[in-house]
């Protein structure tokens, strides 16, 4: 595991080798039983992306100054990446054009992301009212 959903953000990183993959935990709201008075949710992991060598990923929560959006960890048997803390990530790349850049795609990523999880929790509903429907 390389970092947790929920986790304080303290690092940005770039793989240098293998694969990661990013995923986030989304609760998904099942029907109460006839027998039950209550809804119960469930834990789904959704894979939003796996990167692969050249790729960064952890700026989102820097830059924002949020904690981990997304669960990260090895998608291969081995994965080296290098990373900078949060406090080097501003030092070395402020006002630089990686940086810009940086913030230019932030928006994009974050807004597949959530259209990723859109998507998979308005398949999940349609899938449930199939199976209510006699």
């Amino acid at each position: 595991m390389i970092f947790r959903e929920g986790a304080t953000a303290d690092c940005f990183y770039l793989i240098v080798e293998g694969d990661v993959e990013l995923s986030k935990t989304v609760m998904i709201q099942q029907p109460a039983l006839e027998m039950e008075k209550s809804q119960h949710c469930e834990s789904i992991k959704i894979a939003i992306n796996i990167l692969g060598p050249g790729n960064y990923f952890g700026e989102e929560e820097i830059m924002r100054k949020s904690i981990r959006k997304v669960t990260a960890q090895p998608a291969t048997a081995f994965v080296e990446v290098l990373l900078l803390t949060k406090k080097n990530f501003f030092l070395v790349g402020y006002g630089t054009d990686f940086f810009y850049q940086l913030k230019m795609n932030l928006e994009v990523k974050v807004a597949q992301r959530e259209q990723i999880v859109g998507r998979y929790l308005q398949l999940n509903s349609t899938m449930k009212k199939r199976e209510r429907t006699p």
